[in-house]
């Protein structure tokens, strides 16, 4: 009866998403079936998904939660379920006003590793305040959209961008990952002032990988002319 109920429960959050208590009443069920890897999946859909005020939840309380299920499949090894939690954890501090350098560095390297280049433009471009977009209008070249624990950039692909604008506090890393991103999402267009800004700036041992793989990144969408004038930049 506890199965039953439990997966009751679990298909009644999937139509209330946003509400915590379908997710609570599951979590208390699998918790007397001392079913640990459910209780932290079933935390991860929460965390992605509860909107707090709907809720009556503080944000807080929602960290608490978070920093376990990070810690949690971190220690696991789970890299997937890790990274989805990570990245959760980060969107949803940031539309707190918190951001973590040092974490979005970590994030977006293990974006780039798994080849997920779309979530690092997001990511990057949705929650660093130091880059900034103008399109030919002189307007912004695409709206920020947060929704619970995910950020994205509309529209994409980044049809509206001409140009970018990129503060000092950017570090270089998060810079050249972000070209990166945006040449193997065919956003190649829209590189060329960001480029200019990296050719600008003093080299970075940390970053120095990423010189060479942004080069290796037109070679491989056969972006040949791309490829010279980076190369002639640097």
């Amino acid at each position: 009866r506890l199965f039953e109920a439990s997966a009751c429960y679990e298909k009644a959050a999937r139509y209330g998403s946003q509400y915590w208590e379908f997710f609570e009443k599951r979590i208390k069920i699998l918790q007397q079936l001392d079913s640990i890897p459910l209780i932290m999946k079933t935390r991860l859909s929460a965390m992605e998904s509860i909107n707090l005020e709907k809720s009556g939840l503080t944000f807080d309380w929602l960290e608490q939660m978070m920093r376990e299920v990070v810690n949690y499949y971190t220690e696991a090894n789970d890299t997937d379920k890790s990274i989805r939690a990570l990245m959760c954890y980060f969107v949803r501090c940031a539309s707190e006003g918190i951001i973590n350098v040092n974490q979005m560095d970590i994030l977006t390297a293990n974006l780039i590793h798994q080849e997920r280049y779309s979530d690092v433009v997001h990511l990057i471009l949705g929650l660093c305040t130091s880059v900034k977009s103008l399109g030919s209008d002189g307007n912004p070249g695409y709206n920020i959209v947060f929704h619970e624990g995910i950020v994205n950039v509309a529209p994409f692909p980044l049809v509206n961008v001409s140009s970018f604008i990129v503060g000092p506090d950017l570090p270089t890393v998060l810079l050249a990952r972000l070209i990166l991103a945006l040449i193997y999402t065919r956003n190649d267009f829209c590189v060329e002032s960001l480029i200019d800004t990296l050719a600008d700036r003093e080299f970075d041992e940390k970053s120095g990988d990423l010189y060479l793989d942004i080069g290796n990144a037109f070679d491989a969408i056969s972006y040949e002319a791309g490829g010279f004038a980076y190369a002639e930049k640097l």
